[in-house]
């Protein structure tokens, strides 16, 4: 049974998802005339959730619309249990550093570009997140 304060029931609802629909279309950009399949997603989010559990910060907020690469971001960090926080790029860089510092803990930070002021991390070269075309 899984219980709504269970910090990993999104993760557990998804995976339950994913082994039913398989192959099932989870994620379309018709922009782009791609489409990724629930296992695939889960596979996808399992591989950045391996590689955000080296990491020790407890939040990651992701600055900008988040790309179809980038998307299982959001399951990963429910897979860890993590604190995802979606930030807008049309905010002020002030009003970001702002919204990051009041998160409890240490915070990852990704965007599509740096935001100045904060120190940037360089993922594993080749690693899962530096595939993601983020500034880290």
């Amino acid at each position: 049974m899984i219980h709504d304060d269970d910090p990993r029931a999104i993760w557990t609802r998804f995976s339950e998802l994913a082994t039913r629909l398989g192959d099932k279309p989870a994620v379309i950009d018709a922009a782009r005339g791609v489409t990724v399949g629930y296992a695939e997603l889960r596979g996808r989010a399992e591989t950045l959730a391996d590689a955000l559990a080296m990491r020790p910060e407890p939040n990651l907020a992701l600055i900008g619309e988040p790309s179809i690469e980038a998307l299982p971001l959001l399951l990963a960090c429910a897979r860890l249990g993590r604190c995802f926080v979606p930030l807008s790029d049309r905010e002020p860089p002030d009003r970001l550093r702002s919204a990051v510092a009041r998160l409890p803990g240490s915070t990852l930070v990704a965007g599509t570009a740096p935001l100045a002021g904060l120190a940037p991390v360089d993922p594993v070269p080749g690693g899962p997140l530096a595939t993601l075309n983020l500034a880290w």
